[in-house]
């Protein structure tokens, strides 16, 4: 009994022990962070280059000014202990005005060595602006604008008015490479007014330029050429309506994505993955003309669907084997040799490779053929054992080598680096 008292007694020391270490965890934690050290040295010039000594052990410097950052190298790919931020806030193109900083050490893992040391910088942009995107215009329900030199790309947004409040609001914005224009036609609506904003962005190697003023549009509605779709079914997973007047596009909503369809009726599995459970979801449908405009208010109803069908599986066969043989060995025979002594070899047992199966039908004549690849053949020289000018090509995994002496086969295995 005393032996299962104290057996209690320590149980409830460890599980004690055990809680207050995992309470205490997080704050030795808190203050192993807070112990860390600082970068000494840090300094700010006029000219905007910040600068710091090298920290024992460090890896590499992160740093961030603004909405930029990243981590700080020389050309050779070492750690600097300087950054130019007056060059970093003309690569971002940020407005003037006063901008926050910070700098840290890293070890290789990219994980702190020091705390943050922070600060201000009064950044003044100098750089040109870029022309405002001219003659921002609709063309039916696309946004066009004219090409503006020096740009890199363009932003484009398109916002929908409040006729009550007298305000706009955002519904998609996108950043346009290629081009001047953005076809907004997946997210127009019949009876709502709507404006889209221009704005051209320059290359973060144009150290010369910064980005446009940005620019509207004027003001576009779209007017129904009926009240709303009729007809709509879903039979299965196909989805159909009525003929619509100058209908072009056929846009549906379904699982979370737009799709945009030419003809119907629209098969709504196109949403679904190929395995899916049964189940239900909200589908939205409308229609455009060639331009894009819509032509009808949307149209919601639910779609209930049941789960796939999962493809036929053959039956399975047990695998033939071959029934066990005793190895059949040559008798040990004696050569005599040039200089009179003999020799004893062997009787060689040929063994052969396993030849890939086919399902092409038999025919009278047999005729043994190597797949060919142009991705696992190669050249490779002449292996050991064969003569007389060999070759060997890799295929299927095997190395196949063909000399004056005949052929052999060598198996090889590819290893990703570091296996």
């Amino acid at each position: 009994m005393k032996n299962r008292v104290i057996q209690i007694i320590v149980t409830i020391t460890v599980l004690a022990a055990v809680l207050c270490c995992a309470w205490a965890a997080p704050l030795f934690a808190a203050a192993a962070a807070d112990e860390l050290p600082t970068l000494s040295g840090v300094s700010l010039s006029p000219e905007g280059v910040l600068s710091w000594d090298p920290f024992p052990g460090a890896a590499a410097y992160e740093y961030g000014v603004a909405t930029g950052g990243g981590y700080v190298t020389d050309e050779n790919g070492n750690p600097a202990t300087s950054v130019d931020l007056k060059k970093e806030s003309d690569m971002f193109h940020h407005s003037s005005g006063t901008l926050n900083w910070y700098v840290l050490a890293c070890d290789e893992n990219r994980n702190p060595l020091t705390q943050r040391s922070t600060g201000t910088y009064d950044y003044v942009n100098t750089q040109i602006p870029l022309a405002t995107p001219a003659n921002p215009r609709w063309d039916g329900a696309k946004a066009v604008w004219d090409p503006v030199e020096y740009a890199d790309n363009y932003g484009v947004e398109l916002l929908k008015r409040d006729e009550e409040s007298a305000e706009n609001s955002l519904i998609v914005s996108n950043a346009v490479y290629e081009g001047t224009s953005f076809d907004f036609s997946e997210y127009l609506e019949v009876g709502n007014n709507y404006i889209f904003n221009v704005i051209a962005y320059a290359d973060y190697s144009d150290l010369e330029h910064t980005d446009s003023a940005e620019i509207s549009s004027a003001y576009k509605s779209f007017t129904a050429v009926q009240p709303s779709l009729t007809g709509v079914s879903i039979d299965g997973s196909l989805l159909s309506f009525d003929p619509v007047p100058g209908c072009d596009r056929i846009y549906v909503y379904a699982e979370g994505s737009t799709h945009r369809f030419s003809s119907q009726p629209v098969d709504l599995n196109d949403f679904l993955p190929p395995e899916h459970a049964e189940g239900s979801t909200p589908v939205r449908v409308w229609v455009a003309n060639a331009s894009g405009e819509p032509l009808v208010p949307r149209y919601a109803l639910e779609w209930t669907y049941g789960a796939a069908t999962l493809p036929e599986t053959l039956p399975q066969t047990e695998p033939v084997t071959e029934p066990d043989t005793e190895p059949v060995t040559e008798p040990v025979t004696e050569q005599t040799t040039e200089s009179g002594t003999t020799a004893e070899t062997a009787g060689s047992e040929e063994s052969t490779a396993a030849e890939p199966t086919s399902d092409s039908p038999a025919t009278g004549n047999t005729e043994e053929t190597v797949p060919q690849t142009d991705v696992n053949t190669a050249m490779i020289g002449e292996p050991d054992g064969l003569s007389g000018g060999a070759v060997a090509a890799i295929v299927a995994g095997c190395v196949i080598a063909a000399g004056a002496g005949g052929y052999a086969i060598y198996r090889f295995v590819i290893k990703k680096k570091g296996e």
